[in-house]
């Protein structure tokens, strides 16, 4: 029975719950940016014979920990390609004390030191540990080791040197998840094995050929209803369904998708206490994003340039993270363009292209409870409200754990659908006496 749905978001978690609902059922997509979210923040920068577009933010997969996501491309016809993902790290000071690249053998990919330029007293202890941690990761994991432990706690107690922690496993999470040192730190050692567990730095790293532009375009074809521009401003129970207000106007429908942030949805829900109670238990760190053409913030040593050039520095509770774009779009021409996170230095103005802030899920005790109060939610009868995003699968909450809660919620629809279906048949003749 084809059922009205309102997918609230456009990041890849609605975008996937769209995508598996639009074929079945009547979905409405809103977006409060005047374009598809996933692609809002892109920028066009000059290149080649014309113009190239960049995503903002850079989004990068790997295959094992991306099942849900790659799954996703692959029916929808997204092409993705290998890319030289290496990282350079450096000190405040400007002092290059690891630097690597990746020799890729078909489907598989090995990190080798750029020489003797990235070599220093901390490089021994990070290479001789990483040696170890990636060898037994997927073996502790299985067995359980991290459990019950926060990050810092089970390096402490497997030995792992400080230089390992504090100056690679720990900037490197901080910078993938866009939160401070404290807050990887404390995110549950299970999580972290998890996600290197399968395969990281023996897989290549890919992104979208051709961008997060032909990503949204080729997901959200076929969605009959967008309505861009359009911030929700109520969503609540409302005559066997859901009342959507959005731009003043109401409207009503059979399910919503809730595929925002936890403290957005909050926002805009009237929520029962037990939902009040889920999404709560997620919080959120702010992070910014900048395009730019400066040199300054990438390493001093341009021959140590990585496509990711990490800078550890004193006093700053996050890394600063550049990624150097010409090594992602080779067309770009002369002018190097970077995108770097949490500049510890601002960009001179003449060279800044955008500026984007962002929040960002943070992994602890209390994002472990409110999984498990989500799914008890979604396990409700007669449910019509569904949550999605990040958060809400388990995990590093990057674009896998969107894309498998997005899927999951869209499901669920189909289950309420089919259910409602089967009780609406006419029941069949008697049989015979």
């Amino acid at each position: 029975m084809k059922q009205r749905v309102a997918v609230i978001g456009s990041g890849i978690a609605g975008l996937a719950a769209a995508w598996a609902l639009k074929a079945e059922h009547e979905v409405t997509l809103f977006e409060r940016h005047a374009q598809l979210g996933m692609d809002a923040f892109s920028v066009n920068v000059p290149g080649g014979s014309g113009h190239q577009r960049i995503d903002v933010p850079m989004r990068v997969v790997y295959e094992g920990f991306y099942p849900k996501l790659t799954g996703l491309y692959r029916q929808a016809a997204i092409a993705l390609e290998p890319l030289e993902y290496s990282g350079t790290f450096t000190r405040g000071d400007g002092r290059t004390y690891l630097s690597y690249r990746n020799l890729r053998f078909g489907r598989h990919s090995f990190p080798m030191l750029r020489g003797w330029r990235a070599v220093h007293w901390k490089t021994v202890p990070i290479v001789l540990d990483s040696l170890r941690f990636f060898r037994k990761v997927a073996d502790e994991l299985r067995d359980g080791a991290g459990e019950g432990k926060t990050l810092e706690e089970y390096l402490r107690w497997r030995g792992y040197s400080k230089a390992f922690g504090d100056d690679f496993l720990i900037p490197v999470m901080a910078g993938i998840c866009t939160c401070t040192y404290e807050a990887v730190r404390n995110y549950p050692a299970s999580v972290i094995l998890g996600y290197y567990a399968a395969g990281l730095f023996t897989v290549p790293v890919m992104r979208a050929r051709d961008g997060i532009a032909d990503v949204v375009a080729k997901l959200s074809a076929g969605i009959r209803d967008f309505r861009l521009g359009d911030a929700v401003e109520r969503i609540a129970p409302h005559e066997n369904g859901v009342l959507v207000r959005a731009g003043g106007i109401d409207s009503h429908f059979d399910h919503v998708v809730i595929a925002t942030q936890a403290n957005h949805a909050l926002r805009m829900l009237e929520a029962s206490d037990d939902e009040r109670e889920a999404l709560a238990c997620f919080t959120y760190q702010p992070s910014y994003v900048v395009m730019h053409s400066d040199e300054r913030l990438a390493p001093p040593d341009r021959r140590l340039w990585g496509p990711v050039n990490f800078i550890v520095a004193p006093g700053h509770e996050m890394p600063m993270a550049t990624i150097w774009m010409n090594t992602v779009h080779p067309h770009l021409g002369a002018t190097n363009i970077f995108q770097t996170w949490n500049p510890i230095l601002e960009p001179r103005p003449e060279r800044l292209i955008s500026r984007v802030a962002v929040e960002r899920p943070v992994v602890n005790e209390a994002s472990m409870r409110g999984l498990g109060l989500l799914e008890r939610l979604h396990a409700q009868p007669d449910r019509r409200v569904w949550f999605c995003g990040a958060y809400a699968s388990p995990g590093v909450p990057l674009l896998e754990s969107a894309t498998a809660s997005g899927l999951a919620a869209a499901a669920s629809i189909r289950e309420c659908s089919a259910a409602l279906a089967s009780h609406a048949q006419p029941a069949g003749d008697p049989a015979p006496l």
